[in-house]
C-alpha cells in the first residue's frame, strides 16, 4: 500500500469471509488512517449486511442436505461478525501491546513517516 503514488493509490484485498485476516487488516489500516473507532467497528460490522444473502444460501443448501445445528451454528460463526469478535480483538491488542497505535508500531513496524504517507496516499 505504500508503493502506490499520488496517481496510483488504489488498493483491493479480501478474503472468503472479509472478516478475519481482511477484516483485522482493515481495522489496522483504518486506525493508522485515523479514523474514528465507532466507524471502524461500525465498517468491521458491516459484513453481515453485505454478506446476508451469500450466507443465506450456504445455510440452505446445508439444510437441504441435512446438516445437523452444530454444522449450521459453524457455518454462521464462519461467515459473520459480532461485536464480541471485535471487542475480543481490540481488548488483546489493548492489554497485549498497550494499544492500536503501539501495535502499529511494535508489530506491524510501521513507522511514523509511513503512516503520514499513508494518510497523504489514502486521505488527500
Amino acid at each position: 500500500m505504500l508503493s502506490n503514488n499520488d496517481e496510483q493509490n488504489a488498493i483491493l484485498f479480501h478474503c472468503t469471509a472479509g472478516k478475519d485476516r481482511t477484516g483485522m487488516g482493515a481495522v489496522f489500516l483504518l486506525n493508522a488512517l485515523g479514523v474514528d473507532e465507532q466507524q471502524i467497528k461500525q465498517d468491521y460490522l458491516y459484513t453481515n449486511e453485505v454478506t446476508a444473502d451469500y450466507l443465506q444460501g450456504i445455510l440452505n443448501d446445508a439444510k437441504k442436505k441435512g446438516m445437523n445445528q452444530n454444522f449450521m451454528s459453524s457455518v454462521q460463526s464462519l461467515f459473520s461478525v459480532s461485536t464480541d469478535y471485535y471487542g475480543e480483538a481490540v481488548n488483546t491488542i489493548d492489554r497485549d501491546f498497550g494499544g492500536m497505535q503501539n501495535y502499529l508500531h511494535s508489530v506491524l513496524k510501521l513507522q511514523d513517516n509511513e503512516i503520514r504517507d499513508l494518510k497523504r496516499l489514502y486521505l488527500d
